[in-house]
């Protein structure tokens, strides 16, 4: 019985020890405290969280700061991606993953060096069909990483913001 209960002393404390960051994108539903008072997400996440044994940070596309000691998970969605990124270089033991992700021209080359230790959900038309993604060449970008084909378009409608959403839904729902 007492080896028991130290093992799950240690468990907790591992699982304490254990912490991972979400970037969120540029959209209004994406500002952190706005995101979280979803009660449809802040479940989704506790669940996460609970399952994966971890703490999880939420933070803006836009947020600056660091991160001291190690990361288990390094999550970017969308606009996002760019600051997870950013965050991946300083943190080699984490796992990056990009959820229908912004990826810059300046990104790549990380990314190539990186090679296939990341994990990659997307591109939805959504993202590919925004103005900014045109100038950004976003698709290229993609292509010369071996993301996606260069005939392809994207998956689901390129006015659904819902569906573009619902590439984070799905990868807190699959890992849950």
């Amino acid at each position: 019985m007492e080896s028991w209960k130290n093992f799950l002393l240690e468990q907790e404390e591992y699982s304490k020890d254990k912490k991972s960051v979400l970037y969120l994108g540029s959209g209004g539903s994406q500002e952190p405290k706005r995101f979280l008072e979803n009660k449809k997400y802040l479940e989704l996440l506790e669940a996460w969280k609970e399952k994966n044994r971890t703490d999880l940070e939420v933070r803006s596309y836009l947020d600056k700061k660091s991160f001291e000691g190690d990361l288990d998970k390094i999550i970017g969605f969308s606009a996002g991606a760019y600051k997870a990124i950013l965050l991946a270089q300083a943190h080699p033991e984490a796992d990056l993953v990009l959820l229908d992700p912004w990826i810059s021209l300046s990104s790549k080359k990380f990314l190539q060096e990186r090679g296939t230790s990341f994990e990659y959900h997307g591109p939805s038309s959504y993202l590919l069909s925004r103005p900014n993604a045109k100038k950004s060449y976003l698709k290229d970008s993609l292509v010369k990483l071996g993301l996606m084909l260069p005939t392809d378009s994207g998956s689901g409608h390129a006015k659904s913001f819902s569906h573009h959403m619902q590439y984070l839904l799905n990868y807190f729902k699959k890992t849950n």
